[in-house]
């Protein structure tokens, strides 16, 4: 109840507050005021100039519509494009916030379910050597003597492996929430985010999206070309080369320009990265095997897919 009210709290406010931080700036708006100006005043000056003798001539038609309207439309067009790159940007900004309130919310409610363990702290060897670890509990010295008792060794026990999640919420989380209002996104991001495997994927690919964004690299403006599902099952098992070279499909030379220049000069970027690689490729490995061809495919349009398609070509993991 806890935490469905937290992530309802921050659906409303951080994504709103960043979409509407997008809206109509003044930039915009004196750029819209100034294309209307710039259509009256040629209107006027056309009619104005215009003798009584002028006849109906179809190219003076022309030539005054276009005097009137493109100008006027290519300062709209840049004014709209702007737009859209500020709502993108929003959206990315929103989502991160989001995520980091998620993972605040998570860890707060991991910490409460664990009040009353006590913390275990390495006790110091005694002195004359002794090559064995001993660890002691934070118990009063005079209730350790009453108690002493020969030290048995610890036993040591392997943590049980998590229960795997289902295919389609893993290949859901790693595309991320699509808006506010994307309720199977946000539980598919819960889900994985509380399924270790699966986290460490999804908060890999979250660190590089927000890393390519500093340079305006959105993944929904990336269209690769489309690598087979045989393809992604080659690569899983290991082949690499001219058979898996169709998964570097992303051809945008300014992505793959500047995602280069930062790899070559960025330490922090390039280990993020390598880690992020590293992860998607671990997680693929660990389901190509049950995953259909459908599945593949649709695991490929996933910005954390299209952002491995990036990277790994930038870096020639594909060649």
């Amino acid at each position: 109840m806890a935490q469905e009210s937290s992530r309802s709290a921050f659906r409303l406010g951080v994504f709103d507050d960043g979409i509407a931080r997008a809206g109509l700036g003044a930039g915009e708006a004196l750029a819209f005021a100034l294309a209307v100006l710039w259509a009256l005043f040629a209107l006027a000056y056309l009619l104005l100039s215009a003798g009584p003798d002028t006849g109906p001539d179809p190219l003076r038609r022309l030539m005054a519509v276009l005097v009137i309207l493109l100008p006027a439309g290519l300062v709209w067009l840049g004014v709209a494009m702007r737009q859209n790159a500020r709502v993108v940007a929003a959206q990315g900004e929103a989502l991160q916030a989001a995520l980091d309130q998620f993972r605040k919310a998570e860890a707060q409610r991991g910490q409460s379910s664990v009040v009353g363990f006590s913390t275990i702290a390495p006790r110091a060897a005694p002195p004359g050597g002794g090559g064995g670890r001993a660890f002691a509990s934070p118990v009063p010295p005079e209730a350790a003597a009453a108690d002493a008792v020969p030290e048995a060794a610890p036993e040591l026990f392997a943590a049980p492996e998590p229960e795997p999640l289902p295919l389609d919420t893993v290949i859901r989380a790693l595309h991320f929430p699509e808006t506010a209002e994307d309720d199977a996104g946000f539980d598919a991001l819960r889900l994985a985010l509380r399924h270790p495997p699966t986290a460490r994927v999804v908060q890999a690919a979250q660190d590089m999206l927000t890393l390519l964004s500093q340079d305006g690299i959105y993944m929904d403006d990336l269209i690769p070309d489309r690598a087979k599902p045989d393809t992604w099952r080659r690569f899983a098992k290991g082949e690499r080369g001219r058979v898996v070279s169709e998964l570097g499909g992303i051809r945008d030379r300014a992505a793959l320009a500047l995602s280069s220049r930062r790899m070559r000069e960025e330490p922090i970027f390039r280990d993020t990265a390598h880690h992020f690689l590293r992860s998607f490729d671990q997680t693929l490995v660990r389901i190509e095997p049950e995953a259909t061809d459908a599945e593949l495919a649709q695991l490929s349009e996933t910005r954390s897919a299209r952002a491995f398609m990036l990277i790994g070509r930038v870096t020639g993991m594909f060649d």
